[in-house]
Protein backbone atom coordinates (compact mmCIF):
# COMPACT_ATOMS: atom_id res chain seq x y z
CA UNK A 1 0.00 0.00 0.00
CA UNK A 2 3.12 2.64 0.61
CA UNK A 3 4.19 1.90 -2.24
CA UNK A 4 0.92 3.06 -4.12
CA UNK A 5 0.69 6.05 -1.81
CA UNK A 6 4.63 6.91 -2.77
CA UNK A 7 3.43 6.59 -6.97
CA UNK A 8 0.12 8.33 -6.82
CA UNK A 9 1.96 11.27 -5.06
CA UNK A 10 4.69 11.60 -7.20
CA UNK A 11 2.37 11.87 -10.49
CA UNK A 12 0.12 14.40 -8.94
CA UNK A 13 1.26 17.61 -9.25
CA UNK A 14 3.02 18.64 -12.69
CA UNK A 15 6.32 19.99 -12.77
CA UNK A 16 6.12 24.15 -12.69
CA UNK A 17 7.97 25.04 -15.31
CA UNK A 18 9.31 28.61 -16.43
CA UNK A 19 8.26 30.14 -19.80
CA UNK A 20 9.76 33.25 -22.33
CA UNK A 21 6.78 34.90 -24.25
CA UNK A 22 9.27 36.89 -27.61
CA UNK A 23 7.48 39.90 -28.65
CA UNK A 24 8.82 41.96 -31.73
CA UNK A 25 8.40 45.01 -33.34
CA UNK A 26 5.78 44.74 -35.83
CA UNK A 27 7.73 46.90 -38.48
CA UNK A 28 11.05 45.78 -38.04
CA UNK A 29 10.84 42.35 -37.28
CA UNK A 30 13.45 42.76 -34.32
CA UNK A 31 12.87 41.79 -30.75
CA UNK A 32 11.47 43.96 -28.30
CA UNK A 33 10.58 42.31 -25.21
CA UNK A 34 11.14 39.23 -23.51
CA UNK A 35 7.81 38.04 -20.41
CA UNK A 36 9.17 35.58 -18.71
CA UNK A 37 7.75 33.44 -15.58
CA UNK A 38 10.74 32.95 -13.57
CA UNK A 39 8.97 30.17 -11.24
CA UNK A 40 6.69 28.09 -13.46
CA UNK A 41 3.57 29.60 -11.79
CA UNK A 42 1.80 30.88 -14.93
CA UNK A 43 2.18 34.66 -13.89
CA UNK A 44 5.29 36.89 -15.79
CA UNK A 45 7.52 38.63 -13.20
CA UNK A 46 10.01 39.83 -15.51
CA UNK A 47 10.51 41.94 -18.42
CA UNK A 48 13.52 42.40 -20.58
CA UNK A 49 13.40 45.10 -23.16
CA UNK A 50 15.39 44.66 -25.87
CA UNK A 51 17.12 46.13 -28.66
CA UNK A 52 17.33 42.78 -31.36
CA UNK A 53 19.74 40.30 -29.55
CA UNK A 54 20.99 43.72 -26.88
CA UNK A 55 19.82 43.78 -23.36
CA UNK A 56 18.68 47.33 -22.78
CA UNK A 57 16.62 47.08 -19.52
CA UNK A 58 15.46 44.12 -17.20
CA UNK A 59 12.48 44.58 -14.94
CA UNK A 60 11.46 42.55 -11.81
CA UNK A 61 8.27 41.61 -9.87
CA UNK A 62 9.87 39.09 -7.57
CA UNK A 63 6.56 39.07 -5.29
CA UNK A 64 4.48 39.02 -8.09
CA UNK A 65 2.19 41.89 -6.28
CA UNK A 66 1.83 42.94 -9.71
CA UNK A 67 4.74 45.99 -8.83
CA UNK A 68 8.35 46.61 -10.14
CA UNK A 69 10.94 45.94 -7.65
CA UNK A 70 13.92 46.04 -9.38
CA UNK A 71 14.76 48.11 -12.75
CA UNK A 72 18.44 46.73 -14.61
CA UNK A 73 20.21 49.17 -16.83
CA UNK A 74 22.60 48.02 -19.81
CA UNK A 75 25.07 49.65 -21.98
CA UNK A 76 27.62 48.43 -24.33
CA UNK A 77 28.91 45.49 -24.02
CA UNK A 78 25.53 44.31 -21.81
CA UNK A 79 27.47 45.78 -19.07
CA UNK A 80 25.17 46.46 -16.15
CA UNK A 81 25.09 50.37 -15.54
CA UNK A 82 23.21 50.91 -13.26
CA UNK A 83 20.61 48.70 -11.19
CA UNK A 84 17.33 50.70 -9.14
CA UNK A 85 15.53 49.25 -6.24
CA UNK A 86 12.19 50.26 -4.72
CA UNK A 87 12.81 50.18 -1.05
CA UNK A 88 9.33 51.27 -0.27
CA UNK A 89 7.53 48.26 -2.33
CA UNK A 90 5.03 51.12 -4.46
CA UNK A 91 6.25 50.16 -7.49
CA UNK A 92 8.68 53.09 -8.21
CA UNK A 93 12.55 53.25 -8.11
CA UNK A 94 14.09 54.77 -4.86
CA UNK A 95 17.58 53.98 -4.95
CA UNK A 96 20.06 53.61 -7.46
CA UNK A 97 23.61 51.70 -7.58
CA UNK A 98 26.12 52.24 -10.10
CA UNK A 99 29.00 50.32 -10.53
CA UNK A 100 32.63 50.81 -12.34
CA UNK A 101 33.85 48.60 -15.04
CA UNK A 102 35.29 46.23 -12.28
CA UNK A 103 31.79 45.53 -11.18
CA UNK A 104 32.41 47.00 -7.55
CA UNK A 105 29.78 49.94 -6.16
CA UNK A 106 31.17 53.44 -7.26
CA UNK A 107 27.94 55.57 -7.04
CA UNK A 108 24.80 55.24 -5.16
CA UNK A 109 21.47 57.75 -5.35
CA UNK A 110 18.81 57.70 -2.84
CA UNK A 111 15.46 58.85 -2.25
CA UNK A 112 14.07 59.93 0.82
CA UNK A 113 10.30 60.93 -0.30
CA UNK A 114 8.06 58.95 -2.17
CA UNK A 115 8.53 60.64 -5.16
CA UNK A 116 11.54 59.20 -6.23
CA UNK A 117 13.46 62.60 -6.24
CA UNK A 118 17.10 61.89 -5.65
CA UNK A 119 18.22 63.66 -2.11
CA UNK A 120 21.61 61.94 -1.89
CA UNK A 121 24.18 60.62 -3.72
CA UNK A 122 27.05 58.49 -2.06
CA UNK A 123 30.43 58.10 -4.17
CA UNK A 124 32.25 54.76 -3.64
CA UNK A 125 36.24 54.05 -3.95
CA UNK A 126 37.90 50.63 -3.75
CA UNK A 127 34.63 49.77 -2.00
CA UNK A 128 34.65 52.32 0.97
CA UNK A 129 32.02 55.43 0.90
CA UNK A 130 34.50 58.21 0.48
CA UNK A 131 32.29 61.29 0.17
CA UNK A 132 28.43 62.30 -0.12
CA UNK A 133 26.55 64.79 -0.77
CA UNK A 134 22.76 65.87 -0.14
CA UNK A 135 19.91 68.24 -0.57
CA UNK A 136 18.38 67.66 3.00
CA UNK A 137 15.07 70.48 2.84
CA UNK A 138 13.99 68.89 -0.35
CA UNK A 139 14.79 72.49 -2.43
CA UNK A 140 16.44 70.69 -5.40
CA UNK A 141 19.87 72.27 -4.21
CA UNK A 142 22.82 70.00 -2.58
CA UNK A 143 23.50 71.96 1.07
CA UNK A 144 25.30 69.07 2.95
CA UNK A 145 28.72 67.95 2.38
CA UNK A 146 30.57 64.52 3.73
CA UNK A 147 33.90 63.03 3.33
CA UNK A 148 34.55 59.79 4.56
CA UNK A 149 37.86 57.97 5.37
CA UNK A 150 38.37 53.91 6.33
CA UNK A 151 34.47 53.78 7.33
CA UNK A 152 34.78 57.57 9.22
CA UNK A 153 33.24 60.92 8.38
CA UNK A 154 36.11 63.48 8.40
CA UNK A 155 34.10 66.43 8.29
CA UNK A 156 30.84 67.23 7.16
CA UNK A 157 29.89 71.18 5.54
CA UNK A 158 26.29 72.66 5.27
CA UNK A 159 25.06 75.00 3.56
CA UNK A 160 23.07 76.89 6.08
CA UNK A 161 22.32 80.44 4.29
CA UNK A 162 21.14 79.57 1.06
CA UNK A 163 24.33 80.22 -0.58
CA UNK A 164 25.15 77.43 -3.06
CA UNK A 165 28.21 76.47 -1.16
CA UNK A 166 29.25 75.34 2.24
CA UNK A 167 28.95 78.38 4.83
CA UNK A 168 29.76 76.17 8.01
CA UNK A 169 32.21 73.12 8.08
CA UNK A 170 32.56 70.53 11.00
CA UNK A 171 35.82 68.18 10.79
CA UNK A 172 36.17 65.37 13.08
CA UNK A 173 39.19 63.22 14.55
CA UNK A 174 39.49 59.24 13.15
CA UNK A 175 37.93 58.45 17.08
CA UNK A 176 34.75 60.82 15.86
CA UNK A 177 35.55 63.52 18.21
CA UNK A 178 34.73 67.24 16.62
CA UNK A 179 37.87 68.61 15.87
CA UNK A 180 37.14 72.51 14.58
CA UNK A 181 34.38 74.20 13.07
CA UNK A 182 34.31 76.35 10.16
CA UNK A 183 32.40 79.14 9.44
CA UNK A 184 32.22 82.64 7.42
CA UNK A 185 33.23 83.19 3.71
CA UNK A 186 36.07 81.39 4.09
CA UNK A 187 34.38 78.44 2.65
CA UNK A 188 34.06 79.23 -0.94
CA UNK A 189 33.38 75.45 -2.19
CA UNK A 190 32.36 72.14 -1.28
CA UNK A 191 35.36 70.34 0.33
CA UNK A 192 35.62 67.83 -3.01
Amino acid sequence: MLGIVTLLSACSAPAQVPYVEAIYDEETGRLRELAYDGNGNGRVDGWSYMDGTEVLRIELDRDENGLVERWEYYGPGQRIEKVGISRAANGKPDAWFYQGADGALVKLELAAGGDGRITRTEFYEEGQLARSTEDTNGDGAVDKWETFHDGAVTSVAFDLEKAGRPTQRLLYARDGSLLRVDTGVALEKAPF
